[in-house]
């Protein structure tokens, strides 16, 4: 497993477009040679009310992944299951390899907010993405 960044800082070099930025995570996949791209994020919305999970795949492309990590999220989270969807993020459309974009609930939500900012949730969390990139390798 390789983390592009394990904190709030950026991948590509100072004043980089977001362009820039989003390539330099991929490239770094792509010089080492990885055999799926996963990138976690966590959801907002200006109604304050949505929870949930989604994990997102590539337009036109296998969804696999994606529902693997997502399945397994939500085993191990409890999330609201908002499903998996195609997207057309930079990550994904520009990814060579099969890749997903997994939302981890909405920050915008309080109660998932506080969730989020327990360490023990977020090791569920990172429970349920590790098992479902197993079962892919495993099932897919």
């Amino acid at each position: 497993m390789i983390m592009t960044r394990k904190r709030d800082k950026n991948v590509a070099e100072p004043n980089s477009s977001l362009r820039q930025e989003l390539q330099a995570r991929i490239d770094i996949a792509d010089n080492n040679k990885a055999d799926i791209f996963v990138s976690i994020h966590t959801n907002s919305n200006p109604d304050q009310d949505i929870t949930g999970s989604t994990a997102y795949y590539p337009n036109g492309k296998s969804s696999a992944l994606a529902e693997a990590v997502q399945k397994a999220v939500i085993k191990e989270s409890g999330f609201t299951d908002k499903g998996t969807e195609g997207a057309n993020f930079y990550v994904l459309k520009n990814s060579n390899i099969p890749s997903t974009l997994v939302e981890i609930g909405f920050i915008s939500n309080k109660a998932e907010a506080k969730r989020l900012n327990s360490d023990l949730y977020r090791e569920k969390i990172a429970e349920g993405i590790y098992k479902g990139i197993l079962a892919y390798f495993t099932n897919g």
